[in-house]
C-alpha cells in the first residue's frame, strides 16, 4: 500500500515537472511575414504582393482595343467595371502565349491605378518571412530585372518577386516596357 502512494506521489511529481518544462521551452516569436500571390510563367516561379492583388478571375473575353501597346491585351467586363488586361509575359520579355484554361487574370491595385494582369497559372497564396526575401542583386539573370524587388524559395525553387508598383508606373509614365 505504501509502495502504490509513493508510486502516484512520484507520477504526479514528474507530470509537475514536465508540465514546468514545457510550459519553459514554449517561446513565442512573432514572425513578420508577407503574403504573396505565386504564379506561374515559363515554368518559373514569380510572387506578387497580396497587397497589390485585389481578386483573381477566370480569363473570360478579352476585347480588343486599336492602336493599344502589345503588353496591353485589351479589356474585360468585370461585373460592370471595364479592367484593363496586361500581359505579363511580354511585360517580362517573354513570347506571347494564349490564354488557356489554366490561365488567370489577377487583378491588381496600386495606389489610383487598377488593372488585370494575364498569368499563365496561379499556383498559391503563401506568407513567406520577410527575413527569407534576399534583395534582387542575388539574381542578375532575371529577364525584366527593373521589375523584380526580390527573390525568395517556394517549394525548393527560386521564387522571383515583382514589383508591381514599378510594372504599373512604367505604364502610367508611357516608358517603353
Amino acid at each position: 500500500m505504501e509502495e502504490e502512494r509513493r508510486t502516484s506521489q512520484d507520477i504526479a511529481e514528474i507530470r509537475e515537472i514536465i508540465a514546468q518544462q514545457r510550459d519553459e521551452a514554449v517561446i513565442e516569436i512573432e514572425e513578420k511575414t508577407v503574403q504573396m500571390l505565386i504564379i506561374l510563367l515559363e515554368n518559373n516561379f514569380y510572387g506578387l504582393y497580396g497587397k497589390w492583388v485585389k481578386e483573381i478571375v477566370p480569363v473570360t473575353t478579352i476585347t480588343f482595343v486599336p492602336g493599344m501597346p502589345d503588353y496591353l491585351l485589351g479589356v474585360i467586363n468585370l461585373r460592370g467595371d471595364i479592367e484593363s488586361v496586361l500581359d505579363l509575359r511580354t511585360i517580362l520579355g517573354m513570347p506571347f502565349r494564349p490564354p488557356d484554361k489554366q490561365s488567370r487574370i489577377a487583378i491588381g491595385q496600386v495606389n489610383d491605378m487598377r488593372s488585370g494582369v494575364l498569368v499563365d497559372t496561379v499556383e498559391d497564396v503563401v506568407d513567406i518571412p520577410e527575413d527569407c526575401i534576399a534583395l534582387a542583386e542575388a539574381a542578375p539573370n532575371i529577364p525584366a530585372r527593373q521589375y523584380v524587388i526580390g527573390e525568395a524559395v517556394y517549394h525548393d525553387r527560386a521564387l522571383i518577386l515583382l514589383d508591381l508598383e514599378k510594372i504599373f508606373a512604367s505604364i502610367l509614365t508611357a516608358e517603353r516596357l
